[in-house]
C-alpha cells in the first residue's frame, strides 16, 4: 500500500515548485533590469502582504515580548490545554 502512494507523490509533488501560470519562470532575468523593471519591483514590495510580516516580526522583538508570548503558552497552554498533550501532539 505504500508504494502506490510514494509514487503518485513523487509524480504529483515536484508540480508545486514551479508555477506553470508564469510560463519560462526565470527566462526574463538580465544583469542590467533597467529602470522600469525596477520601479514595478519598488511598487509591488511596497504591498501590505510584503511589509506586514516584517512589522509582526518587529512588534514581537520590541521590550522582549517575542519570551514573554512564549514563556506565557508555555505555562498557561491554551492551545493544547496541558504540556502532555502539547508534546503528545507535536
Amino acid at each position: 500500500m505504500r508504494r502506490p502512494r510514494t509514487a503518485l507523490a513523487v509524480r504529483t509533488l515536484p508540480g508545486c515548485a514551479i508555477p506553470s501560470t508564469r510560463g519560462n519562470w526565470g527566462g526574463k532575468v538580465t544583469v542590467a533590469p533597467g529602470g522600469a523593471r525596477v520601479r514595478r519591483a519598488a511598487v509591488s514590495a511596497a504591498a501590505p502582504w510584503v511589509w506586514g510580516p516584517l512589522a509582526g516580526a518587529a512588534a514581537l522583538q520590541t521590550g522582549n515580548f517575542d519570551h514573554r508570548l512564549s514563556r506565557s503558552g508555555r505555562t498557561h497552554t491554551p492551545i493544547s490545554g496541558s504540556n502532555a498533550n502539547a508534546t503528545r501532539w507535536s
